[in-house]
């Protein structure tokens, strides 16, 4: 929150639930773990995008998207990745690196194209690159150094192939030049090269990708590092929609030099150790993991992980603590039991199924947007409510309670079995622990 140097760590807000920070030139982005994206510093050319100009000392949000799943910063441009495999930039555009047609900057997130399989993506100072899940590698922006890898140093406003390199696993960008390290293990390099940062000896800069190779003294050793995942277990089925992808490399040869997992860079402890969170899609989920050693020996390893999207709520009677999908969060107001009856909260349950319920304060009702179009209409202190089907000729429905919602500290409860039976969620009690376990497909 403020403009003052620091020479010491200080905390950003209180929240405790980031997955990923990226720094540009003078900025941060953040994700957390709902998906949303935060940004703060330098917003010059809108590259916070939040819609403004205006420079933010303490984070602010992105839009209002909950499915981002990667970030990247250029020099004063930002990138991000969305669950559905699109790709958005914003910020300064002055050499096309927004991939949106134009050099018109942009103060929020515009689409680069139109396809949907982008699963990595990296920002230098006036271009982008990214990477598809086929292995092909785009870039886009300001080429005068090649950085493009096109073969050119024409700059270029939407995304263009990367030509003469194999199937890509990670790609990273410097300020004029590009780096991407392909699936079989070699490392590839083009663009600017005044201080020798393409690794390619005593060569000008490359307007096309360049093997770089290792120095000869490496090369002794053949065996590769030995990855082993602790969690998840393959073949898995999980309910949440990230994991985080546990485990060690050890290589008792040349030693280890990089691990990715999904095309990003994954940091590895002096003791071998490593963890990242993975965003999962819906279905089906490939995560790959390379290991390479200084020897430049490669192991890959291939885990499928299967997400079924559902809302699990664990609440406890008489407390404000719950879980949501494994994560606590807090309730304005602990379940009860009235008459041997557990009522629960019930703008927290709904909200978490992604339904909006409608007060009406006057009235004391309660009205929400079931499936199919109905509406059930809830009354404080009445053990019966009405479904309605608008734009139908269908009569409302009577439906009766064993004991009327009611409104305690200013939310109103409901008996549990509403939500079981109006709802379609699936619902446990644990008589021992004295908790309800809420189970939800959508």
């Amino acid at each position: 929150g403020t403009t003052a140097n620091r020479s010491s760590p200080v905390r950003v807000g209180t929240s405790t639930n980031w997955t990923t920070v990226v720094a540009g030139t003078y900025c941060c982005l953040a994700l957390a773990r709902d998906g949303s994206l935060w940004a703060w510093g330098d917003n010059e050319y809108g590259q916070l995008g939040d819609g403004t100009t205006a420079n933010r000392s303490s984070p602010v949000r992105v839009g209002t998207r909950t499915d981002w799943i990667v970030v990247a910063a250029g020099w004063e441009h930002s990138l991000a990745i969305a669950r559905d495999g699109s790709l958005w930039a914003w910020g300064w555009n002055a050499g096309g690196q927004l991939g949106d047609g134009t050099t018109t900057d942009r103060s929020s997130p515009v689409r680069v194209g139109t396809r949907t399989d982008w699963i990595a993506v990296a920002g230098g100072i006036m271009h982008s690159v990214a990477l598809a899940r086929d292995g092909s590698l785009w870039a886009w922006g300001f080429n005068e150094e090649g950085q493009l890898g096109d073969g050119t140093t024409t700059t270029h406003r939407i995304p263009g192939a990367v030509g003469s390199s194999p199937q890509i696993a990670a790609v990273t960008a410097g300020s004029l030049h590009s780096i991407a390290l392909a699936r079989d293990g070699s490392l590839w390099a083009w663009g600017g090269y005044a201080q020798g940062q393409l690794g390619l000896g005593s060569l000008p800069g490359l307007n096309g990708p360049e093997l770089v190779s290792l120095p000869e003294t490496s090369l002794s050793d053949t065996n590769p590092p030995v990855v082993t995942v602790t969690s998840p277990s393959n073949g898995a089925t999980t309910i949440l929609s990230q994991v985080n992808v546990q485990g060690t490399v050890t290589d008792s040869g040349s030693g280890t030099e990089d691990l990715s997992i999904n095309g990003n860079p994954v940091s590895v402890s002096s003791a071998g150790v490593f963890s990242f969170s993975v965003t999962l899609l819906s279905g089906m989920n490939t995560i790959t993991i390379l290991a390479w050693d200084k020897a430049g020996n490669k192991t890959e390893k291939t885990l499928t992980l299967t997400y079924q999207e559902r809302t699990v709520l664990v609440l406890t009677i008489g407390s404000t603590i719950a879980t949501k999908n494994g994560a606590t969060v807090y309730l304005d107001t602990a379940p009860v039991i009235t008459n041997g009856r557990t009522l629960v909260p019930l703008r927290f349950i709904a909200e978490a199924f992604g339904i909006d319920p409608i007060w009406d304060g006057t009235l004391k009702t309660i009205k929400l947007a079931l499936a199919g179009g109905s509406e059930l209409t809830l009354q404080v202190g009445r053990a019966f409510g009405y479904i309605q089907y608008p734009g139908t000729s269908r009569q409302p429905e009577r439906i009766t309670f064993d004991v009327a919602p009611s409104i305690v500290s200013g939310r109103t409860l409901v008996p549990i079995r509403f939500i079981s039976e109006q709802l379609g969620a699936e619902v446990a009690w644990d008589a021992i622990t004295r908790t309800v376990t809420i189970t939800w497909k959508g």
